[in-house]
């Protein structure tokens, strides 16, 4: 047997060895992804719902406000 064969042998072992803990951690890392995708499609709604709104504000929207804000 040579050597490249042992070392492959060895690491094929290792994966063996360690698929328990490896799985642990992609399941908890994978619920930690969907739990922030959740937020962040949560979030992109509550903007939109924000952007879609027409505040009025003495007449003018808020964004006409804003722009005679920054122009004073």
């Amino acid at each position: 047997m040579s050597l490249g064969k042992i070392e492959q042998y060895i690491k094929k072992l290792e994966a063996v060895k360690n698929y328990d803990k490896i799985k642990a951690e992609r399941d908890s890392l994978i619920a930690w992804v969907r739990e922030h995708e959740n937020a962040v499609s949560h979030l992109s709604s509550r903007v939109k719902e924000l952007e879609e709104l027409n505040v009025l504000v003495e007449d003018k929207t808020l964004k006409e406000n804003d722009e005679n804000f920054l122009k004073a």
